[in-house]
């Protein structure tokens, strides 16, 4: 029976961990999101990290400190399990740090970054947009129907949000850096805009959801937005939105990470399971 060791993570790598022990494998864990979740799978604890071997999976992000593996309780640092990477056959994870990564590299082990993974990383995308959509039904008291949506970025989270968005009756605007992207956009139904002019139609949105990593939601888009406006960043830290400016201006923001982990963990931990599994392990 294969061994599956299941450090940190949230409620995703609860419901990843039932599918694994239903296709048959044993599954081990450490600062679980919900220990009583994993206890009615037929988890066991892991007693000590350095007996850690065969399949490791780690939470994505694997941290959000770089010294910390995420988790309930984040008490487990990322220097606490490389010693165990030697005996491992394979480590997942997402945005897998560097020196796990390299820890994995000098001990032949392979090293599979689920956010790497294109296949992978679509249908997290997918999760994501759809829980971003949730996100603005809470965060705003109005319909999606009738409202005006910018989209910041046209790439993997950007279109199937954008898409969905459309099939709900906003009228959405794409604002993004290349040409190419913006035809795209054009060509799909979308309004487009580059990222420098966008603060020129700032006034008439209701929501804007930035995908982009990187600062381009700053004072020269947010000094001219409506007081109305919700903010929903679903980028990677740091995010693109200058929080400081938003709150000293109470403007309205959310920065949501890890939505597929909120609300889609089963799904998306079965989807992630299914990943390690096609791997051959």
């Amino acid at each position: 029976m294969k061994q599956i060791y299941i450090i940190g993570g949230d409620m995703r790598s609860c419901y990843m961990a039932s599918y694994f022990i239903k296709q048959g494998y044993e599954v081990y864990y450490a600062d679980a999101y919900d220990e009583d979740m994993m206890h009615q799978f037929g988890c066991k604890m892991i007693d000590d990290l350095s007996s850690i071997h065969g399949i490791l999976i780690l939470p994505i992000p694997v941290t959000n400190n770089r010294e910390c593996i995420k988790g309930k309780n984040g008490n487990i640092l990322i220097k606490d399990i490389l010693p165990s990477i030697a005996n491992c056959e394979i480590v997942c994870g997402g945005i897998i740090p560097l020196v796990i990564a390299n820890e994995c590299n000098n001990k032949n082990v392979i090293c599979y970054d689920f956010m790497k993974d294109d296949e992978l990383a679509c249908k997290n995308a997918i999760a994501t947009a759809e829980g971003a959509i949730v996100e603005a039904f809470i965060g705003k008291d109005i319909n999606i129907d009738g409202s005006r949506s910018l989209v910041t970025g046209f790439g993997r989270c950007a279109k199937p949000l954008a898409s969905r968005l459309k099939k709900l009756g906003s009228e959405v605007t794409i604002a993004a850096r290349s040409d190419d992207a913006r035809k795209e956009a054009l060509a799909e139904g979308y309004m487009a805009t580059d990222l420098i002019h966008m603060n020129k139609d700032a006034d008439k949105y209701d929501f804007c959801f930035n995908t982009i990593p990187a600062l381009v939601i700053k004072e020269d888009f947010l000094s001219k937005v409506s007081p109305d406006i919700y903010i929903i960043d679903i980028a990677s830290m740091p995010g693109g939105i200058d929080f400081d400016y938003c709150k000293m201006h109470s403007i309205k923001y959310n920065h949501s990470l890890g939505i597929p982990g909120k609300y889609s963990p089963d799904t998306s931990g079965r989807i992630l399971a299914d990943a390690v599994i096609k791997k051959g392990y």
